[in-house]
């Protein structure tokens, strides 16, 4: 939806006001596009 918005030409701050979200949350996901978020493995925690 967001990406959808952008194309139509809105700036972030419309797009903030619509959707509910932050602002940089907004421009996070116009900069990394369609990709999926990559997660990796937490290192694993030392035990006492």
């Amino acid at each position: 939806m967001i990406l959808d918005l952008a194309r139509q030409g809105l700036s972030v701050s419309a797009i903030a006001r619509r959707t509910g979200f932050d602002r940089k949350t907004v421009r996070r996901h116009i900069e990394r596009g369609l990709e999926p978020p990559v997660y990796t493995p937490r290192p694993p925690r030392l035990s006492l």
